[in-house]
């Protein structure tokens, strides 16, 4: 049977139901397989070099797990740059095909409803030596490159791997399927691996995310790396990237920490965290040992309890709710540091994050005080409702169950079981019998809206509508309602 004719079941992997939720990559994958297979070897290169299309990258690495594989890449070798966009546009349209990429060989196919397909021709990078970062590494495409010269140039074994579109078939040159069954990370090649150091990071979260043991002489090499500064030009936001992936992703970050801790990188790179390590804490309250452990008890925490103490509201996109996810590891993580904010800087992250991680760290202590104050009989309810609701209004539209999950890592990780904790539910009765409305109940939008609707006139905005706001928030409103009321009763004495 001619390969064009091959159907999308013939390859075994394809056909499992793990592979649902990439149907439309897979079938897009296989017509531009089939147009690929058609094609005569070009005369113009050097050395024979058969037409062929693999699936490369994480996907692969994912489907021979038994994982959920998404983000499907193709590499198509043999054909030159030219010849690949001729069948890409053959097959999808000329304005379906994305060209932005082209003098690096990399192409991305429009699918529909929002779904992408990477496609991209083997490619040579190397590091101009005169600087250090990202922004020095070159890229070249050269689709005469053997596969497994292709493959010398990932990163780990693991990720060297690539299936034939077409057949199934695996090929893996540097023994990535074993390491893959034996859970080892093993760099590929170490003069390929030194050109783009932030494949050190990355190796971190592979190895938190995946469990795996990264071999000896790769560990070795890696820290020789951090030794040596490899990673003193890499850009903030690329580390920024891998540290997501290690909270978000990991189920036990704290592995990566300890790997990073090994590796030299907290004490190069993150000081404020490193003078956690070995600082005592009084015993009899924390049963768990220096602040570095305890850290690293409530990231894990703070990571296990997110998704169940605060579920996705339907109203907010994936993005907005992952980046509430990140500020609260975040905010987890620093807990304890001297200078969070230099943390902050250096990972030069959002407003938001910065903003929020700011604002859980100055005010995570506060719920439980006011709670035992109350369970003491020292506040009554009334004045413990209104605590609570100016607390919780001093976090703004942040989400304050998230932000009770760092409270509660933070209480948890001194030795205690997570069904101890029960500030979170008291809050959520209180509010529920007496029918108070958390969050930040007036606005700036407000103030001026009603100063227009009292005094009949339109006024600038300024420090009195902060003013304003403070004194609402201080007064603890329960409900949007009386605060509203409250903020026109305010508005119609001023003169």
């Amino acid at each position: 049977m001619d390969h064009g004719e091959r159907s999308l079941v013939e390859n075994p992997y394809f056909a499992r139901e793990c592979f649902e939720d990439a149907k439309e990559e897979i079938a897009a994958a296989q017509k531009i397989a089939r147009e690929i297979a058609r094609l005569s070897p070009d005369l113009r290169f050097k050395k024979y070099t058969e037409p062929k299309v693999l699936v490369v990258g994480g996907f692969v690495r994912d489907a021979l797990s038994g994982d959920r594989p998404k983000d499907l890449d193709l590499e198509v070798s043999g054909v030159p740059i030219d010849k690949l966009i001729k069948v890409l546009r053959k097959i999808f349209g000329p304005d379906k095909v994305n060209e932005v990429g082209k003098s690096f060989g990399v192409f991305k196919v429009s699918l529909g409803n929002g779904r992408e397909l990477d496609v991209a021709i083997p490619r040579v990078d190397s590091k101009d030596r005169s600087g250090g970062g990202h922004k020095n590494i070159k890229a070249k495409g050269e689709p005469a490159l053997s596969i497994k010269e292709a493959q010398r140039r990932r990163d780990f074994t693991i990720n060297a791997l690539g299936m034939e579109v077409l057949s199934g078939s695996v090929i893996d040159s540097f023994g990535g399927v074993e390491d893959l069954k034996n859970k080892v990370l093993r760099l590929v090649d170490k003069e390929t691996f030194k050109d783009d150091p932030l494949r050190v990071l990355r190796g971190v979260q592979f190895a938190a995310r995946f469990g795996l043991t990264i071999e000896s002489k790769t560990f070795a090499f890696m820290k020789e790396m951090v030794e040596a500064g490899a990673l003193d030009f890499l850009p903030a936001d690329r580390i920024r990237g891998e540290l997501e992936k290690l909270f978000l992703k990991s189920e036990k970050p704290s592995v990566g920490l300890e790997i990073m801790r090994e590796l030299g990188i907290v004490e190069r790179y993150f000081p404020e965290l490193h003078a956690l390590i070995d600082r005592p804490q009084d015993p009899e309250k924390h049963s768990e040992g220096d602040v570095w452990t305890h850290t690293k008890l409530a990231v894990d925490l703070t990571v296990d309890l997110f998704g169940k103490k605060f579920p996705r509201p339907e109203n907010m996109s994936p993005a907005a709710y992952k980046e509430i996810e990140f500020t609260v590891v975040l905010a987890t993580l620093l807990l304890n540091v001297e200078k969070p904010a230099t943390v902050l800087n250096y990972l030069n992250v959002s407003n938001f994050v910065s903003e929020g991680v700011l604002k859980i760290i100055e005010l995570h202590r506060i719920p439980d005080e006011q709670l035992k104050a109350f369970e003491r009989g020292e506040i009554d309810k009334n004045s413990y409702i209104k605590a609570t609701k100016r607390l919780l209004d001093k976090l703004g539209h942040f989400p304050w169950p998230a932000f009770l999950v760092v409270c509660e890592s933070d209480f948890c990780a001194r030795g205690r079981e997570v069904g101890e904790y029960q500030t979170l539910a008291s809050i959520q009765k209180l509010f529920q019998e007496n029918k108070i409305e958390a969050g930040s109940l007036v606005s700036g939008r407000d103030v001026l809206r009603v100063w227009e609707k009292i005094k009949g006139e339109k006024r600038a905005g300024g420090t009195w509508v902060g003013e304003l706001i403070r004194i609402i928030r201080e007064e603890g409103q329960p409900t949007r309602k009386a605060a509203l009321a409250r903020l026109e009763e305010i508005i119609r004495k001023k003169t």
